[in-house]
């Protein structure tokens, strides 16, 4: 039986060594500012999910909800691929601020305030798809969730549809 359970920890450990010797190689040279396309032109598709986890106040008078949300977002990077049969892995959990993701903003919540922890974990598998979720509870937030193309319109509302991916 102890001879089993040490067998268990070493594959455990090689496995831990692999994928962070992955992940130090992929992560070589990226540069986390430029948007994860081929082409300048390529668009970036964003999945994304907003669940409720629970409601915590609901004041219909004041038209405001306090809820513990879920959001969820899933995107491709091209720079980020690895060939899951040579490297006998598939995926890869790194820090958030490692890597370039999407700026998302909740609209219509009485703080604005939805951020990420540069050391919140992100999953990376090996065709360059990134998955995310994080767990928050905004102050007073209503569920519209919108997407800017850039990091500048974002500072300033959305002005037409065409700003919205």
């Amino acid at each position: 039986m102890k001879l089993i359970f040490g067998l268990t920890l070493m594959l455990i450990g090689v496995v831990a060594s692999k994928k962070k010797d992955l992940e130090e190689k992929i992560l070589r040279g990226y540069e986390k500012s430029q948007r994860p396309v081929l082409n300048d032109d390529d668009v970036i598709y964003v999945d994304v999910s907003l669940e409720i986890k629970n409601i915590l106040e609901f004041d219909i008078a004041k038209g405001l909800m306090t809820s513990n949300l879920i959001l969820g977002l899933s995107w491709h990077d091209a720079n980020l691929k690895w060939d899951e049969e040579k490297e006998n892995v598939s995926y890869i959990k790194t820090q958030l601020e490692k890597v370039w993701y999407p700026n998302v903003q909740i609209c219509n919540s009485a703080t604005g305030k939805f951020t990420f922890d540069g050391d919140t974990g992100v999953t990376l598998t090996s065709n360059g798809k990134y998955l995310f979720h994080k767990d928050k509870t905004p102050d007073k937030t209503s569920l519209h969730v919108m997407l800017f193309k850039d990091y500048e319109k974002s500072q300033n509302p959305v002005s037409s549809d065409d700003d919205i991916v």
